[in-house]
């Protein structure tokens, strides 16, 4: 979702077009188009608890680009170094002090941080283990800190050695907390090229690029190499005892081999014996491991099942849960629409006994009515009798009356035709008043106007009439006013002083820029007066309101002197300049009314910001009596211990040393628009009186039409007059008591029908709320009726869910039971195969010393002890004092097989040695020219950054005196830019600031952490090198579109683009 402020701003594709063209738009769209993968270390999720500033907060990155945006104190900075912190970081390592305990929150006892990193792709660590994700938890208090590591649904993983463990997955991440390009904080952003020592700038190359990491692993190398040569030596030492014991044993063995060929033959037939039984015991061994394995196999698949079955159980229960949350829900959504539902059929049975009452009353009326109609018949046809004999009579009066009804129809319709004129008539005398209004206005608009226009006017015939005045620069109404004044003097104790901008001379040789400085600290004691006492304040206050001053002169009082204060003990002394030796005065108390109000005695200015950082962050080197410092001409710093510092504008306001033609030219550009605005005020009081006419005309229109209806209707009323007087004239039949009945019984109807109509009408207001009443709560059944049915399922599944469950535990009680009896089992055989195994390793020991060699045989063991006994019996015979071979053979072997492997082990270490060496020249040799490659790769990416802003710039390495030399020119070639022989002291806050972008930009070319944080990377940057840095950074990050950004910055994101890419976080101030 964008933020209204980024869409004002415009589209990144909108700004792209209007700096690089269409062409760079399209290519844009194409790289947005290109995936982001994710990748192994990327950070998910970041949560403080009672972590500095926070006592509770929760950070959630998108896995491309992120600006986390707040003002100082909003708790930015906190939210890096809580990530360093979980990730193995300290207070040091943050900048934070030495103490890991200044990380709590005042007031607390601990703190938390969890920092979540994403663990999928090809460097994933452990999937099996962790899952997709892992959370690295620690806590810190008072006395300790810990960490625990959690997959990716928050169980815990690892609660012992777990710094070793944690380590690893850096490792496999590729996270070097401590590398400042992967996480730079504020503090080395600020001062990042502020030594510019070449050797640290090596060093910090160096460290950046992991090159150091690597020449050190050659290092530790040749420490190895060292050491096996060291081996080599001790082991040819004592390769003659060795020969030695070998030649004495085969002199022995020798003697022992003159006996007869039986003897030889009892030895290989014992050594096959020996072996045999060694078959033996391996088929055992074999068999019962085999035992073993199957049964724990069965173990494990059982413990496969319990696992599965309680995943299973657990989303079971938790959806169970979930259902009777829903249900409860539901039920009582149907108690209140139930509830609402018996409310409203009381209402309507209230409704419904109202109308059967009506109905009663209807009915009455009717019987009345019939009763009377026929009252009525009977009169009529008498009076039928009666006027069939004047026929004539009622004939004329017909006729009468009928002329008479449609004269009063036309008169009526002429009536209606005056009212809706006068209707008429009243709209546009109201359309005429407003537009006669506005009129008014914009006639007064236009005096006012006028009247300003002749003021300047005046005022510029009089500057350019007159003496040429310097004051007239102080305001268009100083002069005025310094005339009134010297017409009142007499009023006053002491003549006014002022304006103090008029006594305030700037020295000479003081630079433009100083004075834009002067002129902004002074602010508006430039056009102020100093009066002796509060009643000449009072008199030339009344002087400013005499002439109606709209924005008035400030009034300082203070006692006039003729000695000006001494302010040696109390000013700064410093080499810099301080602003109160940049003006002089002739008037001791316009000298004492600035130290007084402006203190500028105490204010210094210094060029250099990386001087003025060193200089007043430091107690030790702060001047004494020094006040603030304004850097660089934009900023203002507050000097140690409170050290601080605010970006302020100082705007040329050139009244210190503005010119009288510079005001007349002011004055005239006044003029101008005011002489527009003139033009703008015509034009619609033109259009207004055009439009004034035209309401005019229809009124006068609408006038004259009335009084011709008015002329009608008269004639029409005096013909009905006249037609009565005809009427009355002619005598009637005498009718008169059955007229009266008639009219009586007419009239008895007619009120019968008005009271039946009036019953009717309002029975049908009653009968409607009825059937309205009656569709809610139709509608309300239904509405209860199908939240019922919606439980139904959901009971349905509840039973289901919890069928499910006593099956899961019945299913899980089954394999854990056969899981218990199979590793009963399983350890069943541990015994008979340690048993066997001991066997197997005395008799394969005793057949090593018999015979070194594996012997073969496919001879039953009984069979050649059989005939080893008989051997042995015929040897008996033979023996005599010669010592046993086995003793002799068995030493000879030793010491012949000490002496093969003494020599194998020589040769393989001397192999090994010789590879060593080869191969640690040529990893060198490929070290060498991987340091050349990469300082040529980030040389000419830092030379293209540069290039966006129209900068020049190398970066000078010296491989063999471990030193980088950075040079940046700012000026581009048409100005003289190819000599990039420039130091970066004289890059001003903003330059440098970009040359740090550019340089980390170009080093993270050569980099691959699965993220990067700057924080507070643009606060000494001017706008323009701000807009083209951040575009850089979004552009190298969307082109490459393989790592994660998180940017903190103090100052305005209004015109970063918002996309699917870019993600802006914004924090408020902490109270």
């Amino acid at each position: 979702m964008k933020r209204k402020s980024t869409e004002d701003a415009g589209s990144s594709s909108q700004r792209s077009k209007a700096s690089r063209g269409e062409s760079s738009s399209h290519h844009d769209m194409t790289l947005c188009d290109r995936p982001w993968p994710l990748k192994a270390g990327m950070i998910e999720e970041v949560n403080l608890k009672n972590f500095m500033c926070h006592e509770k907060f929760q950070f959630v990155p998108n896995m491309r680009l992120n600006f986390l945006v707040g003002v100082n104190g909003s708790g930015k900075s906190a939210v890096l170094t809580a990530i360093v912190f979980a990730l193995g970081g300290s207070a040091r390592t943050a900048n934070r002090g030495t103490s890991n305990k200044t990380f709590i929150r005042t007031g607390q006892t601990s703190a938390t941080v969890e920092v979540k990193l994403c663990n999928v792709g090809a460097y994933e660590y452990k999937e099996h283990i962790y899952g997709k994700s892992i959370t690295v938890s620690r806590t810190v208090t008072e006395t300790s800190s810990n960490y625990k590591l959690k997959d990716e649904s928050g169980k815990v993983v690892a609660t012992k050695r777990v710094r070793e463990e944690l380590q690893k997955i850096l490792n496999q991440f590729n996270i070097q907390i401590e590398n400042p390009m992967i996480v730079l904080n504020q503090d080395t952003s600020k001062t990042f090229l502020s030594n510019q020592d070449p050797e640290l700038m090596y060093k910090f190359f160096h460290r950046s690029t992991q090159l150091k990491k690597v020449e050190e692993d050659y290092d530790s190398a040749e420490t190895v190499l060292r050491n096996s040569k060291h081996a080599l030596f001790r082991k040819e030492d004592s390769m003659p005892t060795i020969a030695e014991e070998v030649t004495r044993w085969a002199r022995q063995l020798e003697i022992l081999d003159s006996i007869s060929g039986e003897q030889q033959e009892m030895t290989d037939m014992q050594s096959e014996l020996v072996w045999a039984m060694v078959r033996d015991n391996e088929k055992t061994l074999s068999d019962r491991e085999k035992n073993k394995a199957a049964e724990m196999a069965k173990t494990e698949a059982c413990q496969e099942f319990i696992d599965k079955i309680k995943n299973k159980d657990k989303e079971m229960r938790a959806r169970k849960i979930a259902i009777e949350k829903e249900i409860q829900g539901i039920a009582s959504q149907i108690v209140e629409i139930n509830a609402e539902v018996e409310k409203m059929n009381k209402t309507l049975h209230e409704k419904m006994r109202h109308n059967a009452n009506t109905n009663r009353q209807v009915k009455e009326i009717d019987y009345k009515m019939k009763r009377a109609n026929r009252n009525l018949k009977d009169v009529q046809n008498a009076l039928i009798e009666a006027r069939s004999k004047a026929d004539m009579y009622e004939e004329t009066c017909r006729i009468k009356q009928a002329e008479i009804e449609q004269l009063e129809a036309e008169v009526n319709a002429l009536a209606a035709q005056i009212e809706s004129s006068n209707n008429h008539l009243f709209h546009l005398k109201n359309n005429c008043k407003e537009v006669e209004k506005e009129f008014s206005q914009m006639r007064y608009r236009d005096n006012g106007v006028n009247e300003k226009i002749n003021g300047v006017q005046k005022e510029i015939r009089e500057l350019e009439s007159g003496e040429k005045n310097k004051l007239a620069s102080f305001g268009p109404h100083m002069l005025r006013i310094l005339a009134e004044i010297e017409r009142n003097k007499r009023r006053f104790t002491k003549m006014p002083i002022g304006p103090l901008g008029a006594h305030i001379k700037v020295n000479e040789g003081v630079p433009d820029s100083v004075v834009t400085i002067l002129e902004g600290e002074l602010g508006n004691i430039i056009s102020a007066f100093v009066v002796d006492t509060n009643a000449d304040q009072i008199v030339l206050f009344d002087i400013f309101n005499k002439l109606n001053v709209t924005n008035k002169p400030l009034i300082i009082t203070s006692e006039f002197s003729d000695r000006a204060y001494n302010i040696e003990n109390a000013r700064v002394r410093s080499k810099f300049t301080t602003l109160i030796d940049c003006i002089h005065t002739t008037d001791a108390t316009v000298f004492n009314t600035v130290v007084d109000n402006a203190q500028l005695e105490k204010v210094i200015v210094i060029d250099d910001m990386n001087k003025a950082q060193e200089i007043l962050s430091n107690v030790e080197t702060v001047p004494a009596n020094l006040k603030m410092a304004v850097v660089a001409g934009k900023y203002q710093y507050y000097p140690a211990p409170n050290y601080k510092s605010y970006f302020r504008q100082y705007r040329p306001r050139n009244i210190l040393k503005a010119s009288f033609d510079d005001y007349i030219k002011e004055r005239k550009e006044t003029l101008e628009g005011l002489m527009e605005q003139k033009r703008e005020i015509k034009a619609e009081m033109t259009e207004n009186q055009a439009k004034m006419n035209e309401t005019s005309k229809l009124l006068r229109q609408e006038e004259h039409k009335i009084n011709v209806v008015r002329r009608q209707k008269t004639e029409k009323e005096n013909r009905i007059a006249k037609t009565r007087n005809e009427l009355f004239s002619v005598k009637p039949v005498d009718v008169a008591a059955l007229e009266d009945d008639e009219a009586k019984f007419t009239h008895e109807i007619q009120d019968l029908e008005t009271k039946k109509d009036s019953i009717l009408e309002k029975g049908k207001a009653e009968i409607a709320e009825e059937q309205e009443l009656k569709s809610q709560i139709e509608v309300k059944e239904k509405t209860s009726e199908g939240k019922r049915l919606e439980v139904e399922p959901l009971k349905a599944e509840l039973t289901r869910k919890e069928e499910g469950i006593k099956k899961n535990k019945r299913e899980i009680d089954h394999y854990t039971l056969k899981k218990a009896e199979h590793n009963n089992k399983a350890n069943s055989f541990n015994n008979a195969i340690d048993e066997a195994r001991k066997e197997l390793e005395k008799n394969r020991k005793t057949a090593v010393e018999m015979h070194e060699t594996r012997i073969e045989t496919v001879k039953e063991t009984a069979k050649l002890k059989q005939e080893l006994l008989v051997l042995k019996s015929k040897l008996d015979k033979i023996k005599g004092s010669v010592e046993p071979r086995e003793i002799v053979s068995a030493n000879y072997n030793k010491f012949a097989r000490a002496f093969r492997e003494a020599e194998f082990e020589l040769k393989v270490l001397s192999n090994m040695i010789h590879d060593m060496n080869v191969s640690i020249e040529r990893r060198k040799q490929n070290y060498m020219m991987m340091l050349r490659s990469t300082s040529q790769t980030v040389q000419r990416n830092f030379t293209l950054q540069l290039q966006t802003r129209g900068f020049l710039g190398i970066l000078e390495f010296n491989h063999k005196k471990f030193t980088l030399d950075i040079k940046v020119n700012p000026h581009d070639r048409g100005m003289g830019g190819l000599d990039v022989d420039r130091s970066l002291k004289t890059l001003s806050g903003g330059e440098k600031s970009f040359t740090s972008i550019s340089l980390i930009l170009s080093l993270w070319n050569v980099m691959y952490p699965p993220f990067r944080i700057l924080d507070e990377f643009d606060v000494f940057m001017d706008a323009v090198n701000r807009k083209i840095a951040i575009q850089n950074i979004v552009n190298f990050a969307k082109t490459d579109r393989k790592n994660q950004f998180i940017f903190l910055t103090p100052l305005s994101t209004d015109n970063i683009a918002v996309d699917d890419d870019l993600k802006i976080i914004q924090l408020q101030k902490l109270r």
